[in-house]
């Protein structure tokens, strides 16, 4: 009876460390999916019919999964969500450049604009993380003794 049991843990452990192997493989691989739509956009130079509002929740929300991979030290997630959000600003500026299909000249109030966005989107992210470090901090430190 316990040999059986050991030998049925053991198919376990290595099953996971294979699953564990094919992770690694399929964080460098799952995002090189998006080089064909980069090349099309920088190469080409056309992103019609792109939608940047997609990628956009795209990029916000690899970036959660990003936040999660780190806190709970998952590196096969880091890695994915790293390299996919790289892909994802990559299309996003290819969108921005080349969304008409023709190629395009920022002056300087599309350049403040774009500028003034980031720096709103800088501001906001700041104040987003606030209420994330107070709970984090009190997830983390030890509870004081409030009685006496």
């Amino acid at each position: 009876m316990v040999a059986k049991q050991r030998k049925a843990r053991s198919l376990l452990i290595r099953e996971k460390r294979a699953i564990d192997h094919m992770m690694v493989g399929v964080s460098f691989i799952s995002p090189l999916t998006a080089l064909p739509q980069v090349y099309e956009i920088f190469v080409n130079q056309r992103a019609s019919g792109v939608s940047l509002v997609s990628w956009c929740l795209y990029l916000t929300l690899g970036v959660v999964s990003l936040l999660y991979g780190l806190v709970h030290k998952l590196r096969p997630i880091i890695t994915t969500q790293l390299l996919w959000s790289i892909m994802d600003i990559l299309i996003i500026v290819g969108i921005i450049m080349y969304g008409s299909g023709k190629k395009i000249s920022l002056g300087y109030d599309q350049l403040l604009l774009v500028n003034n966005t980031g720096k709103a989107m800088a501001a906001l992210s700041l104040i987003l993380l606030l209420p994330a470090a107070y709970y984090g901090y009190r997830a983390y430190m030890p509870q004081r003794n409030m009685t006496r």
